[in-house]
């Protein structure tokens, strides 16, 4: 007999369409990394669409994704009074603003690396992990405080965003730190595809399920819709 004490927070049925496309959309941008070492310079018009590449078209729709997710976390937070729901929504803020002006770069690679290390090539890669192991060091603490704090079915959904959060360390930060590592250049390649394509998967499935977030009180999605789905019944 299923047991509806604590009833999922997402509705799964519901916006599919948004997140094949996306994936769809992630697995292109890792198919045109490939095409673009394959075939350069041929390809060098287009670099615009290399998501590996700053301020590049890919790029511009992982910031669009994790401020997406942060404006939908938002809302629902507002919709469950709940403060973890704020303090994700905050946290993707904070990765889209890292992201779109270099933040772990900067901070990391050219102003902690230096004061820690000695040659500069160490200094910039080591100073991004140090960098990453701060915010971990700050948002961990936090997230744990705000879960014990929020209700059974905000701790499962938080759960479903902190398996995107890994995901996204998993690849932006140890991926990456191991893929300066290898000499192999098709190696080197393959590492390369699989980070972007990790960190665009991470964004698409962190927007998607913050597209999904049920509203209080509704336990199937003909009741009252995710939480962009439909307009309050107070409304």
């Amino acid at each position: 007999m299923r047991n509806d004490s604590c009833p999922s927070p997402f509705d799964f049925s519901s916006r599919r369409g948004w997140l094949w496309a996306l994936i769809i959309f992630d697995v292109a941008c890792a198919v045109f990394i490939f095409c673009y070492a394959l075939f350069f310079p041929a390809l060098l018009p287009y670099s615009y669409l290399h998501a590996a590449f700053d301020f590049s078209v890919p790029e511009f729709v992982q910031y669009a994704k994790a401020l997406g997710a942060a404006v939908l976390l938002f809302r629902a937070g507002k919709h469950h009074r709940s403060s973890l729901l704020y303090f994700l929504g905050a946290v993707y803020v904070y990765l889209a603003l890292d992201d779109s002006l270099l933040l772990h770069e900067r901070v990391g690679g050219q102003l902690l690396g230096p004061l820690l290390f000695d040659t500069p090539v160490e200094a910039y890669h080591k100073g991004q992990l140090v960098y990453a192991v701060l915010f971990l060091a700050v948002v961990t603490p936090l997230l744990i405080l705000f879960v014990r704090r929020s209700r059974p079915e905000i701790r499962r959904a938080a759960l479903y965003f902190a398996g995107t959060l890994v995901l996204l360390g998993a690849t932006a930060v140890a991926l990456d730190f191991c893929g300066d590592l290898i000499t192999n250049p098709w190696l080197g390649l393959l590492a390369g595809i699989v980070e972007e394509l990790g960190e665009a998967l991470a964004m698409t499935f962190a927007f998607w399920l913050a597209l999904i977030l049920r509203k209080p009180g509704s336990k199937r999605s003909d009741e009252t819709g995710a939480v962009l789905g439909e307009s309050d019944s107070n409304a």
